[in-house]
């Protein structure tokens, strides 16, 4: 069985596509996203009493 070669180079951000129209997965979005809610509630809260 023949091992496919690899590619010499990787792209770097600037040669990635900006966007497709298509949802990207990130495993570490839902905990980010939670944590930055807790942490901005209080204040908005604060400033913000009537929601």
């Amino acid at each position: 069985m023949a091992i496919a070669p690899q590619p010499t180079f990787l792209p770097d951000h600037t040669q990635l596509p900006e966007s497709d129209g298509s949802f990207v997965k990130n495993f570490q979005e839902h905990p980010q996203s939670l944590l930055l809610t807790s942490s901005i509630r209080p204040i908005l809260d604060a400033l913000h009493p009537n929601g």
